[in-house]
């Protein structure tokens, strides 16, 4: 692929197509082979999240959030989706640390 835009929209194409074991793997050579601004970055690091998720990888889901969060901190929607990540992994302690957070 020539840059990442290419392989962003094949993502969304797979996304799209409920390949999301297909999309992550796009998105994760998008940040393994190119430097990306912090914007595009922290978005794709919502974007595995979220097809994370959809794969029921929630260890994998708790790393991207908390990336994103390293260059959001006081994103409150962030902050919630985390929680309810913990709360799937039966972290409860950790879940309500991130609500709390995010009031």
């Amino acid at each position: 692929m020539k840059n990442y835009n290419q392989l962003i929209n094949k993502a969304k194409s797979f996304y799209k197509l409920n390949e999301f074991e297909n999309s992550k793997n796009c998105l994760l050579e998008v940040i393994k082979n190119f430097k990306l601004d912090t914007k595009v970055k922290s978005n794709i690091f919502l974007l595995l999240a979220d097809l994370l998720s959809k794969l029921n990888s929630f260890k994998d889901v708790e790393k991207y959030l908390l990336k994103y969060l390293e260059i959001h901190p006081n994103n409150s929607a962030a902050l919630n989706l985390v929680a309810k990540n913990f709360s799937r992994l039966n972290k409860f302690h950790e879940s309500e640390k991130y609500y709390m957070k995010a009031i």
